[in-house]
């Protein structure tokens, strides 16, 4: 009996196998699937251009005033349409604001620590204030790694959320509870 119940297992999966269902292919329509390159291809080809673009002076220069940080955000755009290096930017400023500040003898190196209010008060303007839900939801998003996690700044983050659609309240509350330190459900 168990050998029928394998051998029946093995069918199964071989007839699942074989077939020609492609579940969530996200490439684009077959004539250009070819010519459009991969993410790590992309990147890889732009790597000169991207380090450039995310050198620490240029991360320190976007949140050095809130007019630079909001400049950088106005690049966000929704229906997929940031340009790729704009995008790069925006999440290594996240990380960079994260990052420990240079030893005091490296007076003459940005400090992240410093502009990390300047970039989550920015995030969070442009959350609240963006019309498309793929913004909002970018911004959040962003919020998740930098965001900080006391109750003024928390209960901002769920206002943010709060006129848009279901999907973006949703993501603001699950913002909102990460900050919190809570789990998602709990």
């Amino acid at each position: 009996m168990k050998k029928m119940l394998m051998v029946a297992a093995a069918l199964a999966c071989t007839a699942a196998l074989s077939a020609e269902v492609k579940l969530q292919d996200m490439k684009p329509a077959p004539k250009a699937a070819a010519d459009a390159p991969t993410a790590v291809e992309w990147q890889k080809a732009n790597d000169a251009l991207l380090a450039e673009a995310t050198a620490d002076e240029k991360l320190a220069a976007f949140v050095a005033d809130a007019a630079s940080a909001d400049a950088l955000l106005a690049q966000v755009k929704g229906d997929y349409k940031t340009d790729p290096v704009a995008a790069f930017q925006v999440g290594a400023v996240s990380q960079w604001v994260m990052g420990e500040d240079p030893c005091f003898l490296f007076f003459w190196k940005p400090s992240p620590s410093s502009g990390r209010k300047v970039w989550t008060e920015a995030l969070l303007k442009r959350a609240s204030t963006a019309d498309d839900a793929l913004v909002k939801t970018i911004c959040l998003d962003q919020l998740r790694w930098c965001g900080y996690n006391c109750p003024g700044f928390v209960a901002k983050v769920r206002k943010a959320g709060a006129f848009s659609t279901k999907d973006v309240k949703e993501f603001a509350e699950v913002v909102a509870r990460e900050l919190e330190g809570k789990s998602i459900g709990l």
